[in-house]
């Protein structure tokens, strides 16, 4: 069946079955990016993991990051993110006991996260001109990347000499300042040890990587400029990624207060009573792991999935896909129909354990739907992180906090733009007055 809207000449296909989806995202000629106009302003010196096409760079680039993002996982995560979860708490507790929206402040500790594990700086004061700077250019700088940007719309615009091309122009050169400002700063102290994205860029740099598998020509996109965009690309999906997951956890933990408890008994009967959980606990917590797993089937931040675009002609379940078609997942889909889940509008993170109240391994029948991250050759290069951060923050909530969501909301149905964000709420946090 094809529908068509309006004079376009471009052609875009949405899959909703997981099989037709596995089929395509392992098919080579249907992996790349479409073009975006707004990237030629905002990525000058090359493409980054997140736009550029499925090649040996793009392999070249992903491995390193993956290889970053372990070791950040290893050696610092933790400390990391629960240095910007004492802030988060003790900001939260300040504002009073009555309802509030939380939406600026997780804003902030994603970009807080983010900037730690891709920079290794993190900044106590949530109210200094830096972060109110970097968050001010990280919103301007997503705003590119919805179809419905005037530059998208009219290509043309990037060469006039318009206010939005200024600003865009802008916010490139104080990124690039900062990424080079960072980067000397980690060479001077760099030990060999790898506590964050920049240092396994400088590793690089200065120790080199094994190029022996790609052309002189590629070679030459091994450049620290374009390590730097693929670094940009990272940092602006953590930020954006983060903080909707997060605003979805304290949605979901607020309306169903069991969920929360049973979390926090888990907690009760495992963790140390002065200690906060760390990473390392994850083995030992079964159910808030489950828990992390059905947040994220349940949000579906993704929505419609980052929009792929065939290289060539390609057949996938019997029907011919042509050459520069955008293909998107209905992800949401997936995740919310009775066909793929039982009680697929309930929150339940049993459905993810075993008999034995042990996680489901991931062989197991009920993951073949579940693609919070896509599926195939071009997955989320950050789900190592968000699934460890998720954890510390939903544990870590539930093990502080109590929480309520005033009464408005009825239903976890979000808002659609370039993802699945909650319905806009306000949440009522308390200190747990025994915390153990």
């Amino acid at each position: 069946m094809s529908i068509r809207f309006g004079p376009s000449s471009s052609r875009t296909v949405i899959i909703h079955n997981t099989k037709f989806v596995q089929e395509l995202y392992n098919n080579q000629k249907a992996l790349d990016r479409p073009d975006l106009p707004f990237f030629e302003l905002i990525t000058p010196h090359g493409a980054g993991i997140g736009s550029r096409p499925y090649d040996k760079i793009w392999m070249l680039h992903t491995r390193i990051v993956k290889l970053a993002l372990h070791k950040v996982c290893q050696n610092s995560l933790s400390e990391k993110v629960m240095e910007t979860f004492e802030v988060l708490f003790n900001r939260l507790n300040e504002k009073g006991n009555g309802p509030q929206d939380i939406a600026i402040d997780l804003k902030l500790a994603s970009l807080d996260i983010t900037s730690s594990i891709c920079y290794g700086f993190h900044d106590d004061d949530w109210t200094s001109d830096q972060m109110n700077l970097l968050l001010k250019d990280h919103d301007k700088a997503m705003s590119g990347l919805s179809p419905f940007n005037p530059i998208n719309i009219f290509p043309f615009i990037k060469n006039l000499p318009v206010r939005l091309v200024k600003e865009i122009k802008d916010i490139t050169q104080r990124r690039d300042e900062l990424n080079q400002r960072i980067y000397d700063r980690h060479v001077e102290n760099y030990t060999g040890e790898v506590h964050d994205v920049m240092d396994i860029i400088v590793d690089v740099m200065e120790n080199g990587y094994n190029t022996s598998h790609i052309t002189d020509s590629q070679k030459k996109q091994m450049d620290l400029k374009s390590l730097f965009m693929t670094l940009t690309c990272l940092s602006m999906a953590g930020i954006d990624n983060m903080q909707s997951i997060m605003q979805w956890s304290v949605l979901v933990l607020g309306k169903h207060s069991s969920v929360a408890e049973k979390i926090f008994m888990e907690l009760q009967q495992t963790v140390a009573m002065d200690t906060s959980v760390t990473t390392e606990s994850r083995q030992h917590l079964p159910y808030t792991e489950a828990c992390v797993y059905e947040i994220l089937r349940v949000s579906s931040i993704t929505g419609l999935g980052v929009p792929h675009i065939t290289r060539e002609d390609i057949q996938v379940g019997g029907y011919k896909i042509t050459k520069g078609t955008q293909i998107f997942t209905n992800i949401w889909h997936i995740h919310n129909n009775s066909h793929n889940w039982t009680d697929h509008e309930a929150v339940k993170p049993e459905r993810f354990l075993d008999s034995n109240g042990q996680l489901k391994l991931k062989s197991d029948e009920i993951f073949k739907n579940y693609l919070p991250f896509g599926l195939g050759k071009r997955t989320c290069t950050g789900e190592v992180i968000i699934l460890n951060v998720l954890f510390l923050f939903v544990s870590n909530l539930v093990r502080t906090q109590t929480i309520k969501i005033d009464n408005h909301i009825s239903e976890l149905i979000g808002n659609c733009d370039m993802s699945h964000k909650p319905p806009a709420y306000k949440v009522t946090l308390n200190p747990r007055v025994c915390q153990f």
